[in-house]
Order: C-alpha cells, then structure tokens, then sequence
C-alpha cells in the first residue's frame, strides 16, 4: 500500500470562509469564537494500493552430495535451525574406509620416496666417482620424480575422500525454517536426491506488479506498507525492474 505525500482539498476555501465570518463579526462588534483544530486532521492523505507477495531469498531444498543411506533425521516440519544446524546423517562407513586406505596407500609413496631419494644421492655419489653410468643416474632421477608425482596423487586422492566423508552430515546453510522433509530413516539416496526443504528467515522482501501509471505514485510516496493478516509492514524501495508485460 502506498501512501502519498498530503495534499490540501478545500482547506484554503475552509481558511477564506473564515475570514469571511471574521469580517463580518468585526463590523457587526459581536465576540468572535474562533474553534482550533489540528492541520493535520483537516488534511487528506490518498491511499494507493496493489497486491504484493512476499519473496523469500533462498528457499532450497537441500540435497545429498554421496550416494549413501539415510541413518538420522533430527529435524521436523516446522523446527527453526540456525546455520550449521545438523538436517540429516548418511552412513559413512565405506567412505571413511576409503579415506583410510587413502593415508595408507600415502604412507607407504613416501617410504618409496624416501628410498628414490636415498638412491639418487647414492647414485650422484658415485657418478662423482665415475662408477656409474649417465643412464642409471637418469634411472634413479626418474624413480624419485615418479614417486614424488605419486605422493601428489595420493594426497588429492585424501582430499577427495575426506571431502566426501564431510557429505555425510547435512548442515543448514543458514538460518531457515523446514518446511518438508522428503526422505525418511533408512532410504537409499543418490547423489542430488533432495532430503530438506529450507525456507530462509531473514532477507524477505515483497514483490508487486503495478501499472504504468501508478510507478510515479510510489516514487512520489512517502511511506511504504505491507498488509497482512499478520499487521502492517514498513517497507523500503530496493529497485523497480524496468520490463512491461507483453501481454498487457
């Protein structure tokens, strides 16, 4: 609802037949009683209104990022959870041991590292003595960039599993209501299958589609509200998109 700027219908005809009335009572020398009453009282304020809905920023539905089965849902339709608020738990158990095997295929690179290293420098040391070849000096450098490029591969091969490991626990992204919950205790669910549905509570704002005519209205408006069943709403303009329906 738009409430525009006051405007004066008829109080200076009021204020004129005033001033009659007081001419008149001067010269005839009767008493003047003279009324008082608040400007605003006498001023009229138009009343513009169009229907509006309000738009929350985010409402997602949040979804599983591993293929595991559901072992816990600790919310509700209804709850209010703040960010970082646990939603759901997929078992984790093949992931963790694949995160395990992954240090462990890690620790036993770098032992292999180690004896490339131990080996080049050997090498290098009787290159010196010219008691080697070039080539088998080329072969341990070669072994050592090997299983160094395998210590590589194999500490991304534990952030993979680790960030895996941290899908199991499904966290709220922010402060939200539930709305639904679309999965249960015990169901199998793939990558990208939503388990949440989230309704953000805070950044709302309320959206409203007006004619032509009434853009300079709200420009020219002086206070901006929202009506519902709930009470009045202050509001302030963010932006007005500049599109025109075809249609209309």
């Amino acid at each position: 609802m738009l409430e525009q700027g006051p405007i004066l219908p008829g109080w200076l005809k009021k204020l004129a037949l005033l001033g009659v009335i007081l001419s008149v009572s001067t010269a005839l020398g009767a008493p003047i009683n003279v009324r008082t009453q608040a400007l605003h009282e006498l001023l009229e304020v138009p009343l513009y209104s169009a229907p509006a809905t309000v738009v929350a920023r985010n409402q997602p539905q949040v979804a599983a990022e591993i293929n595991a089965r559901v072992i816990d849902l600790p919310v509700q339709v209804g709850d209010r959870v703040s960010a970082n608020d646990p939603l759901a738990r997929l078992d984790c158990r093949s992931l963790e041991s694949r995160l395990a095997v992954a240090r462990a295929e890690l620790q036993i690179t770098l032992s292999q590292f180690s004896h490339a290293q131990a080996q080049l420098k050997r090498a290098r040391d009787l290159k010196k003595n010219k008691s080697i070849s070039d080539e088998l000096l080329d072969q341990r450098r070669t072994e050592l960039e090997t299983r160094q490029a395998e210590a590589n591969a194999r500490r991304e091969g534990i952030n993979q599993a680790a960030i895996d490991v941290g899908h199991c626990d499904i966290k709220a992204p922010f402060d939200a209501v539930v709305t639904e919950r679309l999965v249960s205790v015990g169901t199998y669910v793939s990558r990208g299958k939503p388990i949440i549905g989230l309704l953000e509570t805070d950044g709302q704002e309320v959206s409203a589609y007006l004619r032509e005519s009434e853009i300079s209205r709200l420009q020219m408006a002086d206070q901006l509200v929202f009506e519902a069943s709930a009470g009045r709403f202050p509001l302030q303009l963010r932006t007005m998109l500049p599109a025109v329906s075809t249609t209309t």
